[in-house]
Order: structure tokens, then C-alpha cells, then sequence
């Protein structure tokens, strides 16, 4: 997205990264790779789970909303230089997918940030012990001096991001 909006196409971009010095920009928050499990599932008696331990596992990972990306974007944060991690790609939202990891059919992984969306009682997350499962998100933009509108979205993140 980011030479979409060096192009003039987008106006504001938020995404994983550091703020830049060749583009207005400012982080937002930290993120973390972590993993969605059943309350019987090995993991709940971990503090953190490795890389290599879901080698073992079924990742659950929705076709809908980007799942499939998300997924191979979560697997290079936790194992850059190793091929996704194997899921079973399923025909499922958010919400039906982590109905089936309570249930025990599998696991998933999940930003940190998503975490209060997708959960209930049923569900318990881990975070995922790796150099890259911690990582910035950043929002960047191509005005110095952006339109008003604009300029009071970034106002608002910027507000969101100090507090």
C-alpha cells in the first residue's frame, strides 16, 4: 500500500512498520504474533508458545477477510526464513474460526490487537516467543500539510497512539 500512496492513490496508510523519514509518519502502537487455543489444549499450561511447537499444530485460517495473508504475514514475523506455516484453510469468518479453535478442531494465530474482538471464555491466547513477533504499526501519509480532513484523522491517531 505504501507505493500506492507515494503514487497519489491513497491519502493515508496504516500498517506494520516503523515511522519513516522519507514520509510523514508516526507509529501507532506494538503489536504481537500470538496463538488462539481451547481451554484443553496443551498450550494453556505455557506462558508463551515457540515457532518451532506449531510445527505440530493445525492452524485454522479463514479464506474470508484476508485470512490467508494475515497468516503468511504472521508465520514471517514468527519464522522469516521458513515457507507459512501449514493451515487448513477454511470457509469461515472470524468469529466461526475461533468458535472451532474453542472447540478443540485446531488453533490459530492473531495480533495481539485483535484479541479483545475474538475471544471468549472458551479461548485462550498465548503469545508466540520470536524475535519478530513484536513489531511496530505505523501510520504514513504524503502531505506535510494534508487536507483538513485528513489532518483531523491524523490528529485522532495520534491522540489514540499516546494514550
Amino acid at each position: 500500500m505504501l507505493p500506492a500512496l507515494v503514487a497519489g492513490e491513497l491519502g493515508l496508510v496504516m500498517g506494520p512498520g516503523r515511522a519513516r523519514y522519507d514520509l510523514p509518519s508516526m507509529q501507532l502502537w506494538t503489536d504481537q504474533v500470538m496463538v488462539a487455543t481451547g481451554r484443553k489444549h496443551r498450550f494453556v499450561n505455557q506462558r508463551m508458545v515457540t515457532p518451532e511447537q506449531l510445527h505440530e499444530e493445525v492452524l485454522i485460517v479463514s479464506r474470508q477477510q484476508h485470512g490467508g495473508d494475515m497468516h503468511r504475514f504472521l508465520s514471517q514475523r514468527i519464522n522469516p526464513l521458513a515457507p507459512a506455516l501449514n493451515a487448513m484453510l477454511m470457509d469461515l469468518g472470524p468469529a466461526r474460526v475461533m468458535n472451532q479453535v474453542a472447540e478443540g478442531e485446531g488453533i490459530a494465530m492473531m495480533r495481539s490487537s485483535h484479541v479483545e474482538h475474538h475471544l471468549d471464555e472458551r479461548i485462550v491466547v498465548r503469545p508466540i516467543d520470536a524475535i519478530g513477533a513484536t513489531f511496530p504499526v505505523s501510520a504514513y501519509w504524503r502531505d506535510p500539510k494534508p487536507e483538513p480532513a485528513l489532518a483531523a484523522l491524523i490528529d485522532m491517531l495520534a491522540a489514540g497512539a499516546r494514550g
